[in-house]
């Protein structure tokens, strides 16, 4: 089960919008939790469904308690290209209305 939502949210991240020409936007937060003694980052993505904004949990890699910044970037990327995303989508525009 957990297989066929994460291959839902890539073919959702994968699909060009016909009207801006893009992929869909989205926005990624991510903090770091310890429960019980486990730390571990939960990454979400926030994007626009039916004109709400709507949180979508990618998963929760445990880390340990002493990461740096960097180190704590670097897991968030991991699980972002588990979900096929890459540089260049990341850095890309929504949309080119905000161009003027």
């Amino acid at each position: 089960m957990a297989m066929s939502v994460k291959n839902r949210i890539i073919e959702y991240l994968q699909k060009i919008d016909p009207i801006i020409q893009h992929r869909p936007p989205f926005a990624i937060t991510f903090d770091k939790v310890t429960l019980l003694e486990r730390s571990m980052q939960v990454p979400m993505m926030i994007i626009m469904i039916d004109r709400q904004l709507t949180p979508i949990y990618l998963q929760s890699p445990l880390c340990k308690t002493e990461l740096s910044g960097e180190e704590l970037a670097n897991n968030c990327v991991n699980v972002l290209k588990s979900f096929v995303l890459t540089k260049a989508m990341l850095q890309q525009p929504a949309a080119n209305s905000s161009r003027k």
